[in-house]
């Protein structure tokens, strides 16, 4: 997970807005379908929006690109989303235990935050779960990363504090401030990782739609750290059931469109189709084989069509230069 490179933002961006700018030779990911667009279906962005597919049947292919960039087999991804809220405190990890699943796969979509359990279940001696197999999980799993997510996440101001409150919370020091009482607190959080574990996997095998979604209130978790909630749903669902129930192809799912769906925008997003608003995440690697590659450092970022990271050297060329490139 430790990457501290430098992310290159781009400056000056030379298509001007109402540009037609063409993207090649990149493996664009069909949400819905579950797989790859053919090989030689490229992206025509104008503005802000796709303006077409050409390579997709019935797409246009006469368009004449102004610019065109070369995405070198990279990966192609819509905008992703995360929709924690606190709208409720309703979440699946907050339930003691679940009536009907059937109701809740069904209707709506969920924003679940295992984060959360991450943030705050510990271990307290004495405490019914202290032995529970999937808090035990969690502690180990939380040992291994906690130092490198906040080498990568946190502003070095803050590094000390977040790497003190882990260390406190699992030596058992529950106090705010050095003296407040915070343990009963913490009691309550402790379940989290128990029946909200358990909530999630009924849920999930039930076929209940959910998103990717941190809480960025808590420390060490940020906003950005959606590839860190996608290897939590990994951590409860596959490697404590000792079964491959959550795949890529969820991630990818949770991470556009059913984002998208849930904030009612997917008439605008969480897919790669013309008309819909031109934010890509280019990325290295498959996602549908390796789930972690979703939230994953981008190695390019196009925001309301036009280029905002570039991270892997991209070159924006008039449309005549391309001829003379092998």
């Amino acid at each position: 997970m430790k990457n501290s490179s430098k992310i290159n933002f781009v400056g000056d961006y030379e298509p001007e807005e109402n540009a037609c700018v063409e993207l090649i030779n990149g493996r664009i990911v069909d949400v819905i379908n579950a797989k790859y667009f053919d090989e030689n279906v490229k992206l025509i962005i104008k503005g802000s929006r796709i303006e077409a597919m050409p390579g997709v049947e019935g797409q246009p292919v006469d368009i004449k690109a102004d610019f065109v960039i070369d995405l070198k087999g990279k990966t192609v991804m819509p905008g992703l989303f995360n929709t924690h809220c606190h709208t409720t405190q309703a979440m699946p990890t907050f339930l003691p235990d679940i009536k009907d699943v059937k109701i809740l796969s069904r209707d709506g979509i969920i924003e679940p935050t295992v984060s959360v359990t991450y943030d705050t279940s510990y271990k307290i001696k004495g405490h019914p779960a202290f032995d529970d197999s999937s808090l035990t999980l969690l502690t180990e799993f939380r040992n291994r990363v906690h130092d490198d997510i906040v080498e990568e996440f946190w502003i070095p101001e803050f590094k000390a504090g977040a790497r003190n409150y882990h260390g406190k919370l699992s030596n058992g020091k529950m106090n705010m401030f050095g003296f407040l009482p915070m343990k009963k607190m913490f009691e309550n959080f402790a379940t989290y990782c128990t029946f909200g574990t358990r909530n999630l996997k009924l849920l999930f095998e039930n076929g209940a739609r959910m998103t990717t979604s941190n809480d960025g209130g808590v420390p060490p978790c940020t906003v950005a750290m959606m590839q860190h909630e996608i290897n939590l749903f990994d951590l409860f669902l596959n490697q404590d059931s000792c079964r491959n129930i959550f795949s890529g192809v969820d991630a990818v799912r949770m991470a556009t469109i059913n984002g998208a769906a849930c904030l009612g925008l997917e008439d605008d997003f969480g897919t790669v189709e013309t008309g819909k608003v031109a934010d890509l995440v280019i990325l290295d690697g498959d996602p549908f084989e390796d789930h972690s590659v979703v939230g994953s450092r981008v190695a390019a970022l196009f925001k309301d069509g036009r280029l905002m990271i570039n991270n892997c050297d991209l070159q924006v060329l008039a449309a005549g230069a391309m001829e003379g490139v092998g």
